[in-house]
């Protein structure tokens, strides 16, 4: 994810604009992509009408990646920004300063474990994130707290690999390359048919063992928690229902394992396809014909 890069960075806000009486305009965060990463976006409105504006690209395994901030930007130019991310299916979701804060404050602290320091314009314009003086990092909640039991949805959850805010949700293609090799290293007769299908199905199983261990399987849970929060806001109903069941299942405590998992497969499976893997045909002939 890119978000801000067709603007350039101002110089730092001077002190005669401090941010604490410039009012809030919008704040947002995108919904979360396939590697974690995530944009927030936070506007304040100037006394000329024009918008004071950072954007902060957050990863949840990498830190704060990116930061740009602009001293002076117009409406449509920030619609614009936002568009752009929801033509890459991740659209902005309106939600309060707080929330901007626990985000950023979340890849911050990962800065601090790394012993990383966030870029510089970050730096410069955190500002408009926090009233000064600036907070220190919060540790932020990365599981919803629900106590439903949606376990009777779990068999769905695969259906959220066809909607646009997981389309894109699949390892690259270099992690799933081995499978991939493996499969073609087969016969025809074991590409095809129920054969065919059997051996992907395995296939699939044995990549879903590989590719999460523990540490990714509570990452992944953690993910799809907070992606369910972004979707409810959005209004989406169901793939936020089905996102927390996904999530649910992935949950080391009260989970099920990861082979049978219909969200953990169809994300293995859709990698596959992703890294160029033909799908098995019906045969023309029964395979007992002869």
């Amino acid at each position: 994810m890119r978000v801000g890069g067709n603007q350039r960075s101002a110089p730092a806000p001077t002190l005669d604009s401090r941010v604490g009486i410039l009012p809030i305009h919008r704040t947002a965060v995108s919904l979360i992509d396939r590697l974690g990463d995530q944009a927030v976006f936070v506007s304040r409105r100037r006394p000329d009408g024009l918008l004071k504006v950072i954007t902060v690209l957050t990863s949840a395994t990498d830190d704060i990646k990116s930061s740009y901030g602009v001293e002076m930007m117009r409406e449509d130019e920030l619609d614009e920004i936002m568009a752009e991310t929801s033509r890459h299916g991740l659209p902005p979701v309106e939600v309060d300063l707080a929330y901007c804060r626990e985000v950023v404050d979340q890849a911050r602290l990962l800065n601090t474990e790394v012993r990383r320091r966030p870029p510089v314009d970050f730096e410069i314009w955190r500002c408009l994130l926090d009233d000064p003086p600036a907070s220190p990092p919060r540790q932020m909640d990365l599981w919803q707290d629900d106590e439903r039991d949606l376990s009777a949805s779990i068999a769905e959850t695969a259906r959220l690999l066809t909607t646009p805010e997981f389309r894109q949700w699949y390892f690259d293609p270099q992690m799933v390359w081995p499978y991939i090799d493996e499969w073609y290293s087969g016969s025809i007769d074991q590409q095809n048919g129920e054969t065919g299908q059997r051996v992907l199905d395995q296939l699939v199983e044995v990549a879903a063992a590989d590719l999460f261990d523990n540490s990714h399987r509570i990452l992944l849970s953690q993910r799809l928690s907070r992606q369910e929060y972004l979707l409810d806001r959005l209004g989406k109903d169901a793939s936020s229902l089905l996102a927390l069941a996904a999530a649910q299942g992935l949950d080391p405590h009260r989970g099920i394992p990861l082979g049978v998992h219909p969200f953990v497969r169809a994300m293995v499976l859709s990698s596959f396809f992703n890294a160029g893997l033909r799908p098995p045909q019906p045969r023309l002939f029964p395979e007992d014909w002869s």
